[in-house]
């Protein structure tokens, strides 16, 4: 699925330290899909945190405590 290829993408890029590809495909994920949606604003804040984006994300962190709240991630 294409969702699956978006978040291999993403994990790729923050293991190559190509923050900025990173955050590009995990926001991709969250505007296009609910699967995984909790992972992808995950991997999207610590993108955020890597690239000194640090309002964004304390955004996305924040986000995250308020819809997933009792997720795993």
């Amino acid at each position: 699925q294409a969702i699956d290829a978006l978040l291999n993408a993403a994990q790729l890029f923050a293991l190559l330290n190509k923050w900025k590809e990173s955050a590009l495909a995990y926001k991709r994920i969250v505007d296009l899909y609910k699967k995984d949606r909790d992972k992808a604003l995950f991997g999207l804040g610590t993108a955020y945190i890597e690239l000194k984006e640090y309002s964004k994300a304390i955004e996305i962190f924040s986000r995250i405590l308020n819809e997933y709240g009792d997720s795993n991630v």
